[in-house]
């Protein structure tokens, strides 16, 4: 089986994308570890320290937040529905 190649962005977003910035329908998972998480009112929740995957549908079910703690000692971890999350690309592009 030949597996397809796509070639990715400095974000790993899907290079090629028509629209004015990072194209979040296909990222490499490993771009959005460690990655803050803010709620609405800017506040910050936590980092991102795993993707869990359903094994039955191949989508990402939930992710693991850390907050708290000290260079990842004594975090405590909280694990987050992945559609209760939502990509800001405006700040991925600017980075």
């Amino acid at each position: 089986m030949e597996a397809n190649k796509v070639s990715h962005d400095q974000h790993g977003m899907c290079a090629g994308s028509s629209t004015n910035g990072p194209d979040p329908s296909l990222t490499v998972a490993n771009t959005l570890m460690g990655n803050d998480v803010y709620n609405t009112a800017n506040e910050k929740l936590g980092d991102i320290k795993e993707l869990m995957i359903d094994m039955a549908s191949g989508q990402v079910a939930y992710t693991v937040l850390a907050h708290g703690g000290y260079l990842g000692m004594a975090d405590k971890l909280f694990a987050v529905p992945w559609k209760a999350l939502a990509l800001d690309t405006k700040i991925i592009a600017s980075l």
